[in-house]
């Protein structure tokens, strides 16, 4: 047998072993861990005096290479031969299903360690985990999650073409602005006939990206999308997903060439009505900005828009959304710009008739 290099032997040490089972520490959890585990806290102090602890703020890891090195003898096939192995991530789990506490790594107490940590002793769970953290609206969540699904697909522990896990990697890379490699990764997902939540929001996302396109094939796909969406949210009760799913659908509708304003507004009205249900504010004011612009068209409806827009810029003061306040004042420039002018080509056509209606009456005199 080749002799054990200095790094190989120490991550071979149990509480190192304990330690690179977690993927961050504070100074009070990682004591926690030894103790539950019936370890002491010595090899602490050893890796923290050799450089093997890295430190950002009250977090610290185990360096990078010694890390890879325990993680090397705890692939798929051989993990289960380490008890050690799995009583720490269960504990690390039994830690994150609780929701941690404030002496706990930033990991366990968001979401990612509970997929994480199941995932090493029971698959199922945690990739129910890696689904439910995707729809946590963080991208440094998402990554963070990402970077720890992918650890595991490397050893084998999961198959990163799972739907979960496409999921997963198809909402960081939308939040990370890589739109088109995260719609084709959600289209694989939008196909499964589960009436879930991932399922329904990767159908709303490519229908939106389908429609964005433009041509009349997609729009056609985007359509169908956007109704397989929406009768999903309806099966399962989930208004919140509904409502955006119809403001997306009205936004389709008006950007066509033949724009279906009277459906799109029946749409938004709808909406409206179930942010105003679930309480969801920053929904309400998406769109409350989006039928005011539409109904700042048409000269009857402007008034009512123009309380649509200044309800909207309202919401998102209160909510400290300074981008969409901006744009919602640009939507109410517009508006009142439009009434203006269509008052001063009023005020022209009467000036013009005047003469000519006291023409006539002067005639029938």
């Amino acid at each position: 047998m080749p002799e054990l290099s200095a790094l190989e032997e120490l991550a071979q040490h149990p509480e190192v072993v304990l330690l690179a089972a977690g993927r961050a520490h504070t100074d009070e959890s990682a004591e926690r861990a030894i103790s539950v585990l019936g370890y002491d806290g010595r090899m602490i102090e050893t890796l923290r005096r050799f450089g093997y602890l890295v430190r950002t703020g009250p977090e610290w890891r185990l360096e990078s290479s010694l890390r890879e090195a325990v993680l090397s003898h705890h692939a798929a096939s051989e993990r289960a031969a380490d008890p050690l192995w799995v009583s720490a991530h269960q504990h690390y789990f039994s830690v994150a299903r609780t929701g941690g506490s404030e002496d706990d790594p930033f990991y366990l107490v968001v979401g990612p360690g509970y997929a994480y940590h199941a995932s090493e002793f029971d698959l199922a769970t945690g990739l129910e985990g890696y689904s439910k953290v995707a729809l946590v609206d963080s991208l440094a969540i998402s990554v963070e999650s990402l970077q720890m699904a992918n650890e595991q697909g490397r050893r084998g522990l999961l198959d990163l073409q799972a739907d979960p896990l496409l999921f997963l990697r198809g909402m960081t890379y939308y939040r990370q602005g890589r739109v088109v490699e995260a719609v084709e990764l959600l289209r694989r997902v939008s196909r499964a006939d589960d009436q879930t939540a991932e399922v329904a929001i990767a159908q709303h996302l490519v229908a939106r990206m389908d429609c964005e396109r433009g041509g009349a094939d997609e729009v056609a796909e985007a359509r169908k999308m956007f109704k397989l969406s929406l009768a999903n949210a309806r099966s399962r009760g989930d208004k919140i997903h509904q409502s955006h799913a119809e403001h997306s659908l009205a936004i389709c509708l008006l950007s066509q060439r033949r724009p279906d304003t009277e459906r799109a507004v029946q749409l938004l009205e709808s909406a409206l009505a179930l942010t105003r249900e679930t309480g969801d504010e920053w929904g309400q004011a998406k769109v409350l900005h989006t039928l005011g612009q539409v109904l700042s068209r048409y000269p009857k409806s402007r008034g009512q828009a123009l309380q649509y827009l200044q309800r909207s810029r309202d919401i998102g003061a209160q909510l400290g959304f300074t981008k969409h306040v901006g744009k919602v004042d640009e939507s109410i420039a517009r508006a009142k710009g439009v009434a203006a002018a269509s008052g001063a080509a009023e005020g022209k056509l009467k000036s013009k008739s005047a003469p000519r209606r006291r023409a006539r009456r002067q005639r029938r005199s």
